[in-house]
């Protein structure tokens, strides 16, 4: 599970720094950008997947009280940056960010620097636990 669980880290950071090279070109390419925002969700989704069906299943019910806190307190910021990560993608068609390029860039850096936390997030808290 931790090394499925490190491996899906490593593709969205993957993706994540794909787009943040696209991001710092001068104009919008539709086609890389429409490709790689579609593998970072997708990429997104299976490691939500992993979490939510094997790893908290596998963790929940072997937790003491402060390890259980922690994994509900990981989960419920986890829907909330899932919700965020939605209005993200609905609001920033293609149309749009090819209208407005550098407002696009700045909301991709901040869910780019929101995606990068919450892996740092993960890894500090789930690593550990999955490894004992």
């Amino acid at each position: 599970m931790l090394a499925e669980l490190r491996d899906a880290h490593a593709e969205i950071v993957a993706w994540i720094d794909e787009l943040e090279l696209l991001t710092s070109f001068e104009m919008p390419d539709r086609v890389q950008l429409t490709g790689v925002r579609w593998r970072l969700s997708q990429a997104s989704r299976r490691r939500s997947d992993i979490i939510e069906s094997n790893v908290y299943r596998a963790l929940l019910s072997g937790a003491d009280g402060a390890e259980r806190e922690q994994l509900l307190k990981l989960k419920a910021i986890g829907v909330e940056l899932r919700q965020y990560s939605a209005r993200h993608v609905n609001e920033w068609t293609i149309e749009k960010i090819v209208e407005d390029w550098p407002g696009y860039c700045r909301a991709s850096l901040a869910m780019r620097n929101s995606m990068r936390a919450r892996i740092e997030e993960e890894r500090r808290v789930l690593y550990p636990l999955l490894s004992s």
